[in-house]
């Protein structure tokens, strides 16, 4: 049951001209729901961004107002600017806000913070709007008044982690794929979604789709932001609009795939390729602003988090039809293809973008197999590299032309040569086979039920024959995130998530 989008919704809001002096600068992520345990809080700008220990109980709890309409705000406040030296207590008023408010809340932005105890599930941060909460404590209805955020975060328990960014939105290939593939049709579309994929999933043995042996790097990473885990596969949400909508806000899409390229024909007809990634983006931004406004979606994409990891089929296409071919020509068409991403997520709104370039691709268990030592394919690193290079410049030269772009680029191929120079000193026993497959260095067959697996799971840098094992999505997580050893540039994963 929702409630009615004419409703009046009283909800308590909080005019600070400054932070208390208890509270430090931080990002917005949920504030704490009240009556709950939570970290402390945190404050950007005059936003309060985390709760801190057990609140009391709302003195007025937020509720529907009674079906009678509205006729006019009372008590209605200017935002104060944020310049005057903290308060001793914050005053608090309590409004009462419907779709009528447009013209009387002319002044509504940023500088006014609504904060909402929606259950004991959710919360919703709301400056300068109204709200309609629904029976779930998910938002179901919303009437924007002016320039407004709205970010929900439904937990089962507190979490420890602090939000960086409102969302994150993935794209790519099977890397990144969170089971995107499982709704394509099709004998030759690549899925994981059969055992032993999954089996060391968190919670439980589970085939999810992603091509691991548990979690992969778009998920360290995730948590890393502040999210549990992944964003969810944007195919999966696709037939239920409400629940599309409600991730797109809330957490975030997936729309990588496994097999994709850059180049549409890559793998043609077994994949989702980059630019209908795009495109499925931009029907979700569409569904985003028909809900909550041009401006909130836009405030929302800006300071979300846009997620890449893709070129690595191209190249490995590309090497195996024409090993000779012209590679100028073959740059080329991926730069050319990768700019149009980035400028047309740019275009939608997109602001932040944390990319993982190409990593030695001569150098899984499945090219490793093609040679009679073992060894890596130069070759195909060679290709790797020199797209690399591309990529590098292709994204300052769209920083220094595309005003509020800012991006990390991990350095996924740097990563790898340092691990398998020295695979001992990240834990590793094996960096060369994979630890479930079959044939020669269980790189003859996919990861399947009846498939041969290693011992020690963490212990292999590879869990099937083209993907790294959690353990390894995990490190490489790490190393971003914090920017150790130069494995990002120019700034890290964590700088970039926490630019306003």
């Amino acid at each position: 049951m929702e409630a009615s989008q004419s409703s009046p919704v009283t909800v308590k809001v909080i005019h600070a001209p400054t932070p208390p002096a208890n509270l430090v600068v931080g990002h917005v992520v949920p504030v704490a729901i009240q009556g709950s345990t939570a970290p402390p809080r945190k404050w950007q700008g005059n936003v309060v961004v985390q709760g801190g220990a057990p609140a009391a109980p709302a003195e007025n709890p937020v509720r529907p107002a009674p079906a009678k309409k509205a006729k006019r705000v009372e008590n209605a406040h200017a935002p104060a600017p944020i310049s005057s030296p903290p308060a001793q207590s914050q005053p608090t008023h309590t409004h009462t806000h419907t779709p009528r408010d447009r013209e009387t809340n002319r002044e509504c932005s940023l500088k006014q913070v609504i904060y909402t105890p929606v259950s004991s599930e959710t919360v919703v941060i709301v400056m300068g709007c109204h709200i309609s909460p629904s029976i779930k404590g998910l938002v179901a209805t919303f009437s924007i008044l002016q320039v407004c955020l709205i970010i929900c975060a439904a937990a089962a328990a507190p979490s420890k982690m602090v939000r960086l960014v409102p969302a994150m939105y993935v794209f790519g290939d099977s890397t990144l794929d969170v089971g995107n593939n499982n709704y394509l049709p099709g004998p030759n579309v690549p899925r994981a979604n059969t055992p032993l994929n999954g089996v060391d999933f968190p919670g439980g043995a589970r085939a999810t789709g992603r091509f691991s042996n548990g979690y992969h790097v778009a998920d360290f990473i995730a948590m890393k932001l502040g999210l549990k885990e992944s964003p969810p596969a944007y195919l999966s949400l696709a037939p239920r609009p409400t629940a599309l909508l409600l991730s797109a806000l809330a957490t975030g899409v997936s729309y990588a795939s496994a097999g994709a390229g850059i180049l549409d024909s890559t793998n043609a007809g077994n994949n989702i390729p980059l630019s209908k990634q795009v495109r499925y983006m931009e029907s979700t931004k569409a569904a985003m602003e028909a809900r909550v406004g041009k401006a909130a979606a836009r405030v929302l994409l800006s300071r979300s988090f846009f997620h890449f990891s893709v070129g690595s089929n191209d190249i490995s296409v590309f090497a195996a039809a024409q090993p000779t071919g012209d590679v100028a020509a073959l740059y080329a068409s991926l730069i050319s293809g990768y700019s149009a991403a980035i400028t047309d997520l740019y275009g939608l709104g997109a602001r932040k973008f944390g990319i993982i370039n190409v990593g030695l691709l001569g150098c899984v268990p499945a090219a490793r197999a093609l040679s009679a030592t073992g060894a890596c394919n130069d070759g195909l690193n060679q290709l790797s590299a020199g797209f690399n290079d591309k990529l590098r410049s292709l994204m300052a030269g769209l920083a220094a032309r595309l005003p509020g772009l800012d991006y990390s680029l991990a350095d996924n191929y740097n990563l790898s040569q340092v691990t398998f120079a020295n695979p001992a000193a990240s834990g590793y026993v094996n960096i060369d086979s994979a630890c479930c497959g079959s044939g020669r260095m269980g790189a003859e067959s996919d990861c399947l039920p009846n498939s041969t697996t290693c011992a020690d799971h963490d212990r292999f840098v590879f869990w099937d024959r083209g993907h790294p094992s959690q353990r390894a999505g995990e490190l490489s997580a790490a190393a971003y995130l914090d920017g150790a050893a130069g494995f990002t540039a120019p700034i890290s994963f964590d700088q970039l998530a926490r630019k306003i």
